[in-house]
């Protein structure tokens, strides 16, 4: 909510700040006789000020009020003094003053009277000022990822009316090593590259907002935003079967093994298969686990079969498919027993 600040000026016949207008007819006490509003924060509404006049002659006092400002609309006639005023009576005379900017504001209020002074100046003062730092936030990042730059959004706003937003400076942090100054970003979103930076890992950011009047944001208690940054593929092999070589059927399992390093970790592979040297391996399907069962009644039964696996982490990269495959297979079911054995690994 604005901050509506009102001042209530009191005086007496022996206090400084009275105007004394005419000795005889109609007579004006005025106080204050100068209304400062002081230091108003921007943004937080109108501070109002309040003089009194007070009619002590024998005549009714007229008055006519003008208000001049140096045309930045900042301050503003919020109630006019009654007019005509009998003697012994009192009015007010109220007067906002909104800042538009930072620093010092001057105006004043003319009134004519039919006093015989005729007319009075008020002189009229504030100062506009912005003592509430600005927001800002990184937007949240969706991952993992397998590309070393990317792009980071965030949003700033500085108080509604206050001074505006400066500059925004953004921080990160790769496995937990302490924040470091990415430096000040311009515009939204920042192409942040992890090749300066320390390459792969798990990045958190937030910003930091400064404000024209120099006001800065604190520190988040927790990052804005975070992400896994991993370009490094996995590895991953065809092993040998444990167990028996002679199984019971045509359907046998495939092991394999695979890593990723500290990368994102193994999502699945590929299994990759040609029989009797086709020259062209085909794929068996993708499998996020070991064994794979293998059932040669749909690859064409008895042969010699070769295998090799293509692993795929969670962040996306795909290792290279080999040079020559990882396991060779002679599978024979003539006599009805699904013999095979390794011939190369």
């Amino acid at each position: 909510s604005a901050l509506h600040r009102r001042k209530h000026f009191q005086a007496c016949a022996s206090q400084d700040g009275y105007v004394l207008l005419n000795a005889g007819g109609p007579k004006l006490e005025l106080t204050p006789d100068t209304m400062n509003f002081g230091d108003v924060e921007l943004g937080s509404g109108p501070a109002t000020v309040f003089a009194i006049l007070t009619s002590t002659g024998y005549m009714d006092l007229e008055t006519s009020t003008t208000l001049v400002d140096d045309g930045s609309g900042t301050f503003s006639i919020a109630s006019l003094p009654a007019t005509p005023l009998a003697n012994s009576t009192s009015t007010t005379l109220e007067i906002d003053f909104e800042p538009a900017g930072l620093g010092l504001v001057t105006g004043s209020i003319t009134m004519e009277t039919n006093t015989t002074s005729g007319t009075l100046t008020i002189a009229l003062s504030g100062t506009g000022v912005d003592t509430t730092p600005p927001t800002s936030s990184a937007d949240a990042l969706s991952g993992p990822i397998n590309t070393a730059v990317f792009d980071i959004a965030w949003s700033g706003s500085d108080t509604i009316g206050g001074s505006g937003l400066a500059d925004v400076e953004l921080f990160y942090q790769r496995d937990g090593s302490g924040y470091v100054s990415y430096g000040t970003v311009v515009g939204s979103p920042v192409s942040f590259d992890t090749a300066g930076t320390g390459g792969d890992g798990t990045y958190e950011f937030y910003t930091i907002a400064t404000d024209n009047a120099t006001n800065v944001e604190a520190a988040p208690v927790s990052a804005d935003a975070s992400i896994v940054v991993d370009t490094q593929a996995p590895s991953s092999q065809v092993t040998a079967p444990s167990g028996s070589l002679v199984q019971p059927s045509a359907v046998f399992d495939v092991e394999w093994t695979g890593d990723d390093g500290t990368g994102t970790g193994i999502d699945h592979v590929e299994l990759f298969y040609q029989k009797d040297g086709a020259r062209a391996f085909v794929s068996y399907g993708t499998f996020a686990s070991s064994p794979i069962s293998f059932d040669t009644t749909g690859t064409g039964g008895s042969g010699t079969y070769e295998f090799y696996v293509v692993g795929t982490d969670i962040a996306g990269n795909t290792e290279s498919a080999p040079a020559t495959a990882d396991v060779t297979v002679n599978f024979n079911d003539v006599t009805g027993v699904a013999e095979w054995q390794i011939l190369n690994h």
